[in-house]
């Protein structure tokens, strides 16, 4: 009795906490960043021209060359910010109009790398490259000088401290652009490493495997429904994004409330797939922090019910899941994450992952190294089977494709 009770006020003690982390996000929440409509006649004309031409390639979460024109980020984006594809020039430099990357691109001048932009069409007209231009000039010199220019500047909306919406398992603060779709393979093989040859280490064995579709209901919602092969579970997720700090601001911290909920459809004898054991529920609470340019942190409490499936009286479990991101290259990052738990239902061990992301064109891949073999919320929360101190562990990956 006495057992329970601690188990009991732990648990209420892991929910208050996980309540005040909500309201204090909520306290810092602001709404969307972006160019204040009407704020520049100038980039209004261009946020025009870049819709109508440019932001099948150049949106969304992972657009090309890092490259969003999409309203609100043409700013961020371009703004005396270094060119991927010549190092030496930038996108929009302010101190030099004339020879910013974007002019000479859309102009097809001989020096660029590659074709001419847009790849796809007919190239822009003589007007819209002189509005382009036009806007250019525009921002020449220290940039605020001019109340307009300030007013832009200051909106500079800062980029996702994370390119996926999931690190390895962990849900991040980075949602799916509005009106985009993300469609989310994702693969645990089940045989571990130690295995051996046999199973040609883990390869050769079956897996768990989940697909996924998301869409951007808003440029701060999302929605995304998917299936596990794992006791032919659905799940449904809703991610809010509370708070996306400006580019200028000094605590760039994001945070998301992610909400979702699954059913358990597979049935043993006896049992009905409506079994309220079968639904669980889940809350997480993402907060991410950038060090730096190449190394971003993630936090994430959470609790999901009736994680312990096959007992009779199953128990939940609240855990403080973290993560890191560091880039070695542009498109190239080393990625981690651990999931203590705190209280609750707990597997063999605490949940890892350690890996590789790799970004090209509108495809995210993650390679990695886990302890835990289920992919949705329920499963991985509470942790995995295999001791990574006997050496044990299996391979996964996760291919995100936005549309």
């Amino acid at each position: 009795m006495f057992i329970k009770e601690n188990k009991m006020k732990h648990r209420l003690m892991c929910l208050l906490v996980f309540i005040c982390f909500l309201f204090s996000g909520i306290s810092y929440a602001y709404p969307d960043t972006g160019i204040a409509p009407g704020s520049s006649p100038q980039l209004e004309k261009v946020e025009d021209i870049f819709q109508s031409k440019c932001i099948r390639c150049h949106s969304g979460l992972m657009p090309a060359q890092e490259l969003n024109l999409g309203p609100g980020n043409i700013i961020s984006s371009t703004v005396n910010v270094t060119s991927m594809q010549k190092i030496d020039l930038k996108i929009v430099d302010t101190a030099n109009p004339r020879m910013s990357y974007l002019l000479k691109k859309i102009k097809g001048d001989s020096d660029i790398v590659g074709k001419r932009m847009p790849l796809k069409g007919e190239p822009l007209s003589e007007e819209d490259i002189n509005s382009i231009e036009e806007w250019i000039v525009s921002l020449k010199g220290t940039p605020g000088e001019e109340s307009g220019q300030r007013l832009e500047l200051a909106k500079k909306p800062a980029k996702n401290a994370f390119r996926g919406t999931r690190l390895i398992n962990l849900s991040t603060p980075t949602v799916i652009p509005g009106g985009h779709f993300l469609f989310r393979i994702s693969h645990r093989f089940i045989n571990s490493v130690q295995d051996g040859y046999d199973s040609f280490f883990g390869f050769d064995g079956p897996a768990v495997i989940f697909l996924g579709l998301g869409y951007g209901i808003s440029r701060s919602l999302d929605i995304t429904v998917g299936r596990s092969n794992l006791l032919q579970e659905f799940e449904l997720m809703l991610k809010w994004r509370i708070r996306t700090p400006p580019g200028t601001s000094t605590f760039p911290l994001s945070i998301a409330l992610h909400a979702g909920g699954s059913w358990v459809t597979e049935t043993f004898p006896g049992e009905s797939a409506f079994d309220s054991d079968n639904l669980k529920f889940n809350f997480q609470l993402c907060l991410a922090y950038p060090l730096s340019r190449k190394i971003a942190l993630l936090a994430v409490p959470g609790y999901s019910s009736n994680v312990d499936h096959f007992e009779p009286d199953p128990e939940g479990t609240f855990t403080l899941g973290t993560g890191i991101r560091i880039d070695l290259m542009r498109n190239f990052s080393v990625i981690g994450e651990w999931l203590p738990v705190l209280s609750g239902y707990k597997a063999s061990a605490n949940g890892w992952g350690l890996g590789f992301e790799y970004k090209i064109g509108k495809h995210l891949f993650q390679v990695f190294a886990l302890n835990s073999a289920g992919i949705t919320v329920n499963r991985y929360i509470s942790g995995g089977d295999l001791l990574l101190g006997k050496g044990h562990f299996r391979f996964g990956f996760n291919i995100f494709r936005e549309f």
